[in-house]
C-alpha cells in the first residue's frame, strides 16, 4: 500500500474530505438517485426545519451538523433524498437549534451513523421539543428535558406560551414549564400530560413569563408534578377530564384572593380553587390542604352565599370540580 494512503488510514488525513465536492447549501437540486456524497466545511449557518428529516431547504452542513453526522470542523456526509413528509419538529441537538414547520415538504436525511454521540441526559430522558404540537410522541405522559438554553428562549414568536396551567398545544413547552413553576430558569426534566378541547385559556404572567389568552384550543397540555404537594393553581382548568384529581395546598393568601366563583359545588373549572374551598367550608380563612376533583359538564351553575363568599349562577360550562376528603 502507498505510504500515503496508509497514513490517510491511520490519521484520517483531512484532505481526504477535502477531496470530496464540497456540498450544495440545500438538497433542493440534490438529483435522485443513489445518496450523494459530499463535503462540509467548518463554520456553516442557515436555518434548518426538521430533527433527523429535514425540509428540503434546509441548510445542509448546518443540518449534518445537528444531527451528529459531522463535528463542528466538519466532514464528508451522504444525503439522500426522502418522499415529501408532513411535520418537521424542532429540536436543540449538538448545540444546533432547528426549527419547526408544520407543513409538507420534500425531505432529506443522511446515511450511515453518527459520529458525534447525544449528550447524556439524566435518566437517559431526552430534550423538549419546541412545542408539543411538535412532538413525535403522542403518549398520555411524556417526559423531557429543557435545558437552560431552552427555557431561556429565542427572545422571537417560538417563545410564545398560551394559557395558565393548562397550555396551548403550540406554546413553547420549555417557557410554559418556567411560567407553570415546574421548573427554574436552569431546566429540569418535565412530565407532560396530552388532553383534549378547552373553551378558554387565559393568559398570565408568572414567574418572569406572560403568556396569552385564547379561545377554542383543540389540543392542550399540563404539567404533572412529581414532587410532594403543591401550592394549588389558580384555577382547574389544567384538568380537562373528569375524574383527574389534584392534593394541594391553598395559602392564606391565595384564601383572601378576589376573583370569580361559579356554582355551590361543584364549581365551574375556572373558579378560584381556594375561594371556592372557603365557600364550601372546607378550608379556614389561614388555608390548608384540599383535595380537588373534576367534574364534568352541568347544564347550570347555581351561585350562593356561603362561609363569608357569594358565588354566582353560569349557564352551561363543559368542566368543573368539586371538593373530597383529603387522602
Amino acid at each position: 500500500m502507498p505510504l500515503l494512503a496508509l497514513l490517510a488510514l491511520l490519521l484520517g488525513a483531512p484532505w481526504i474530505a477535502a477531496a470530496q465536492s464540497a456540498c450544495p447549501t440545500t438538497a433542493a437540486n440534490l438529483p435522485d438517485g443513489p445518496a450523494l456524497r459530499c463535503s462540509c466545511a467548518a463554520g456553516a449557518t442557515g436555518p434548518i426545519w426538521g430533527d433527523g428529516a429535514y425540509t428540503i431547504d434546509s441548510n445542509i452542513c448546518v443540518a449534518a451538523r445537528h444531527s451528529g453526522m459531522i463535528r463542528p470542523q466538519g466532514g464528508v456526509v451522504a444525503v439522500e433524498l426522502l418522499v415529501p413528509a408532513q411535520g418537521f419538529p424542532s429540536r436543540t441537538r449538538h448545540g444546533v437549534a432547528s426549527q419547526e414547520f408544520a407543513g409538507r415538504s420534500p425531505a432529506f436525511q443522511f446515511v450511515g451513523e453518527p459520529v458525534v454521540a447525544e449528550p447524556r441526559r439524566p435518566g437517559g430522558v431526552q430534550e423538549c421539543s419546541r412545542s408539543m404540537a411538535s412532538d413525535g410522541s403522542r403518549g398520555e405522559l411524556h417526559r423531557c428535558m429543557c435545558s437552560a438554553r431552552a427555557v431561556a428562549g429565542r427572545g422571537t414568536s417560538d417563545d410564545i406560551v398560551g394559557g395558565t396551567d393548562a397550555y396551548s398545544n403550540d406554546s413553547n413547552t420549555c417557557r410554559a414549564a418556567l411560567h407553570a413553576g415546574v421548573i427554574g430558569r436552569q431546566g429540569g426534566v418535565v412530565t407532560v400530560r396530552e388532553q383534549g378541547f378547552i373553551q378558554r385559556l387565559r393568559g398570565s404572567t408568572r414567574n418572569g413569563v406572560t403568556s396569552e389568552t385564547v379561545e377554542e384550543v383543540r389540543e392542550t397540555f399540563r404539567f404533572v408534578v412529581d414532587r410532594g404537594v403543591q401550592a394549588c393553581p389558580a384555577t382547574l382548568i389544567a384538568y380537562a377530564r373528569a375524574g383527574d384529581h389534584l392534593n394541594c395546598t391553598c395559602s392564606a393568601e391565595a384564601m383572601a384572593r378576589t376573583g370569580g366563583v361559579w356554582g355551590s359545588g361543584p364549581y365551574t373549572s375556572d373558579s378560584l380553587i381556594c375561594r371556592a374551598a372557603r365557600h364550601a367550608g372546607v378550608l379556614p380563612p389561614s388555608g390548608g390542604q384540599v383535595r380537588v376533583v373534576s367534574t364534568g359538564a352541568q347544564p347550570s351553575w347555581q351561585g350562593s352565599a356561603r362561609h363569608g363568599v357569594q358565588s354566582a349562577n353560569w349557564p352551561e360550562y363543559p368542566a368543573g370540580f368539586r371538593f373530597e376528603a383529603v387522602r
